[in-house]
């Protein structure tokens, strides 16, 4: 089984992989609900990520979409 190109990464970058996945739009409106200091975290996070592939884009958005629909 191939492994997963999203298990060496932390949360916090997973949560920067996705709101850049979400685009500009999408990302300002989950903004909207966060506080100053989650805000500033997650921004410090886009802002050290490396090359986001694709693949790692669509796995991080699969694991949040499974996260989202679990009962």
């Amino acid at each position: 089984m191939a492994k997963s190109i999203g298990a060496n990464i932390s949360n916090r970058e997973k949560i920067a992989v996705l709101m850049v996945a979400l685009g500009n739009d999408i990302a300002a409106e989950v903004y909207k609900h966060l506080d100053d200091t989650t805000i500033e975290l997650i921004t410090l996070e886009i802002a050290n990520l490396r090359k986001v592939t694709p693949d790692l884009k669509l796995e991080v958005m699969k694991e949040a979409q499974e996260i989202l629909m679990a009962p």
